[in-house]
């Protein structure tokens, strides 16, 4: 009787523990309620939403480890019912700096790395860790530190304007002749410089992805002449995404969001 009420309880207690990593539904993305890691991830990765008709999936995104001053590695995995066309299925690692209910502070070109397929686990995330200072005290300073109340409940950016505005100018710039085009934001500077991704077809390999900069017009109005292109750039490897964002961003004069 005695090991029998053991075994119950060890079912339970399993059943609990895999549950806090499985999403709560279909077409979701399921953050076990660390909302500082769902904005790090969303700030940063590319095509990171919930629709219903989301060919992306589900997305679970999980800590998995702390430092001695607070830092967090987190990961993203893919549940999805067709390949992601950034990423496949691979996971993707990030390391949080800071965070806490209002505030996401992190690196903001060098916290994230693909796990691919074939690659050493191990390696990644040491290499991940060591750029982002992992064992040292936390510095605020080197950090972008973003307030969570500039996203929606979903974890999306609170942009506060029409996407299909952005899309049309993102389309008229480019002079491109994408047939299912999907523009997804990433980011914004403290200068208006607007971050946007745009990929053809999401459920299409290889799919070409292009980096837009925008410039916020000074009266912020919903128009479609609230947003001007101030410059673009084709990704030409999804798995040092990071690194050409990061130059992108350094040729367009990018001035990372800082509180302190």
């Amino acid at each position: 009787m005695k090991r029998l009420k053991l075994l119950f309880i060890m079912i339970i207690i399993s059943s609990l523990l895999s549950s806090c990593y499985l999403p709560s539904n279909r077409n979701s993305v399921y953050y076990n309620g660390r909302k500082d890691l769902l904005v790090l991830f969303e700030y940063t990765v590319p095509f990171i939403v919930e629709t219903a008709n989301d060919p992306v999936g589900d997305i679970e995104i999980c800590p998995l480890e702390e430092d001695e001053y607070g830092r967090t590695l987190g990961v993203m995995q893919f549940n999805t019912t067709y390949p992601n066309v950034i990423f496949g299925e691979d996971a993707v690692y990030c390391i949080l700096q800071y965070g806490n209910a209002t505030l996401s502070c992190f690196y903001e070109d060098c916290c994230c790395a693909v796990m691919t397929k074939d690659g050493d686990q191990l390696v990644t995330i040491n290499k991940l860790k060591l750029e982002n200072d992992w064992g040292l005290p936390v510095c605020l300073e080197k950090c972008v530190q973003i307030p969570i109340s500039d996203y929606s409940a979903s974890g999306k950016y609170d942009t506060h304007f029409e996407y299909v505005n952005c899309l049309t100018t993102a389309m008229a710039a480019l002079n491109s002749k994408m047939q299912k085009p999907w523009l997804d934001v990433l980011c914004k500077d403290g200068n208006g410089k607007w971050l946007f991704a745009m990929i053809d077809d999401a459920v299409i390999d290889d799919s070409p992805v292009v980096l837009i900069m925008m410039q916020e017009a000074n009266n912020k109005q919903d128009s479609k002449d609230s947003f001007t292109v101030i410059g673009t750039s084709y990704v030409n490897n999804k798995t040092s995404l990071w690194k050409e964002i990061s130059e992108f961003k350094e040729d367009m004069g990018w001035k990372p969001l800082r509180l302190t």
